[in-house]
């Protein structure tokens, strides 16, 4: 393999690499983006996010009452814990969004580790979207898996990377190798 081409490929590996991470944050970011749309009582929600946290929030949401009524009429429930458990809940939510940018911070320097750990974080996020909304999120499921794809392509390329051949050291054109013998002969 020659030297371009080796440069090449660890370009694109780095790149593959740099795209899991990113895409990673880009989880965190809509993930808190749907829990404070959720808290606001909106009713817009982004597909790209993780599933567990969401649920644990709007789970404090619910057992603390801070639905509308008519809510809990239509599910014959009364709330009946206060807002500490809410605050509870959505601390737990936040811990688990706190993991998920820990792991990406710390796997900046290609310490895959972290993302292997976010991989399998997530894929039992996605056991539990599958196990919560069952087949009506196939949606949320199709995101979730193209996110574990890409973290896994992402760790793929990572160890593809450490495979790379070290390119050979350049020689330098016969004209400045003149000029140096040329140089050194003068001094």
């Amino acid at each position: 393999m020659t030297n371009e081409l080796i440069k090449q490929e660890k370009a694109r590996l780095e790149g593959k690499y740099k795209s899991s991470r990113f895409n990673l944050l880009l989880v965190i970011v809509f993930t808190v983006i749907n829990i404070v749309l959720l808290v606001t009582n909106s009713n817009s929600y982004f597909l790209f996010s993780a599933t567990v946290p969401y649920f644990v929030a709007d789970l404090g949401m619910l057992l603390s009452g801070m639905y509308p009524e008519e809510y809990y009429i239509e599910l014959e429930f009364t709330p009946t814990l206060g807002t500490e458990v809410f605050i509870f809940l959505l601390s737990v939510a936040a811990v688990m969004l706190i993991f998920y940018l820990i792991c990406f911070l710390l796997s900046k320097e290609r310490k895959v580790g972290w993302l292997i750990a976010a991989l399998v974080f997530f894929s039992i996020d996605t056991a539990a979207c599958l196990f919560l909304y069952g087949f009506e999120g196939i949606l949320d499921i199709a995101f979730h898996a193209w996110v574990i794809f890409d973290l896994a392509s992402g760790i793929k390329a990572h160890n593809d990377l450490k495979k790379l051949p070290e390119p050979a050291p350049e020689e330098e054109p016969a004209a400045e190798q003149s000029e140096n013998v040329s140089a050194s002969e003068s001094i």
